[in-house]
């Protein structure tokens, strides 16, 4: 599931927070891509820590940061998203597996080079 552009602030944040974990409990993804502008003010980086717990409970957690990420620093967003348990792929490229597939993942600074053949 892809949940992006969330700006958690101040009087909001607990409710859209809510909302996505409702959805991702309803839905059980094999994976949950949050895709950047995750918070708009340093102050929501405790909510930001408790969606990820939660979307943990669910399945992996992958996170690539946005340009209100950057606002707020982008290695405090990154440190909030790993110490919750979720991987940081703003710069590497992780690997799920569905079924008898691994499917590679990349953010935005590193993407994926198609194999050699």
């Amino acid at each position: 599931m892809y949940v992006s552009d969330i700006h958690l602030r101040r009087k909001r944040s607990i409710k859209i927070a809510n909302q996505v974990l409702d959805c991702v409990r309803q839905y059980a993804p094999d994976a949950v891509l949050l895709g950047g502008d995750l918070i708009d003010h340093v102050s929501e980086l405790d909510q930001l820590d408790n969606l990820v717990c939660g979307l943990c409970r669910v399945g992996p957690v992958l996170a690539v940061g946005g340009n209100h990420d950057e606002r707020v620093g982008i290695s405090r967003v990154r440190d909030v998203v790993t110490g919750a348990g979720g991987q940081w792929i703003h710069d590497c490229t992780a690997q799920l597996t569905h079924g008898d597939r691994v499917i590679a993942v990349s953010g935005p600074v590193h993407p994926v080079r198609p194999a050699a053949t």
